[in-house]
């Protein structure tokens, strides 16, 4: 997960794949850094408001399905989030892993400088050969900035390999052969903000690929607040 900067804005959901209403999200072990608060919307588990202190903090996030007796589900995962002061944030260089998350970002922070070049926001996931992974970026700030308020991002959302070749494995419906790439000239290119992929290979192991999000303009601007959403993966 990439980290978050003190006295920002944090706001991010996790989701369950499945399941039986009502679901329960719950804080297990650990603590959430100084200031953040745990909570849900709908049945979303969400964490938010503005941390105080910088550090690397670990908890464990538990989910409980509505299902009673046998049927009755729970599972947990550990979670680690890393908080920095404004002047140790850096551009988003290092690959951030994801798993199925909500979150904001920004296409740079603040400071970052434009003589640096356009900044390009990396993360990885993985997932079994054969699945379908949906990958959505928004320039609207879902959370505190509704429609339709949206700033002057033109988002560009890659999907490559560990090589940094882009995948030929996007589209819908029964036809995944289209290049991982949005809002290029012409009609065989996908239109809009989302990329579905259908993770190439077979059999049972998972699948590392990495998504790539940047700006067509090239301003690195550090307003420029996205709403990042990916399902679907490990």
């Amino acid at each position: 997960m990439p980290p978050f900067a003190t006295s920002g804005n944090v706001k991010f959901g996790m989701q369950s794949t499945g399941g039986a209403a009502p679901l329960q999200w719950s804080i297990t072990s650990g603590s959430l850094p100084p200031r953040l608060s745990f909570g849900m919307l709908g049945d979303l588990g969400t964490i938010s408001a503005s941390p105080t202190t910088a550090g690397s903090y670990t908890f464990t996030v538990g989910l409980s399905d509505g299902n009673t007796g046998s049927l009755h589900q729970t599972a947990s995962q550990q979670l680690t989030l890393t908080m920095k002061d404004p002047g140790q944030m850096t551009r988003n260089d290092t690959i951030a892993t994801v798993s199925n998350i909500t979150l904001l970002a920004s296409i740079s922070p603040y400071s970052d400088q434009s003589t640096a070049g356009p900044d390009v926001d990396v993360y990885s996931a993985s997932a079994a050969p054969g699945s379908i992974f949906q990958f959505y970026v928004d320039q609207t700030d879902e959370f505190v900035q509704p429609l339709p308020n949206r700033n002057s991002m033109q988002p560009v959302l890659e999907i490559v390999d560990s090589t940094g070749a882009r995948y030929q494995a996007c589209g819908g419906g029964s036809s995944f052969n289209l290049p991982c790439v949005n809002n290029l000239p012409g009609a065989s290119y996908i239109t809009g903000n989302i990329l579905n992929f259908q993770v190439p290979g077979t059999g049972t192991v998972s699948v590392t690929f990495f998504m790539r999000v940047s700006d067509a303009r090239g301003d690195a601007r550090p307003d420029f607040i996205y709403t990042f959403n990916v399902f679907g993966v490990n």
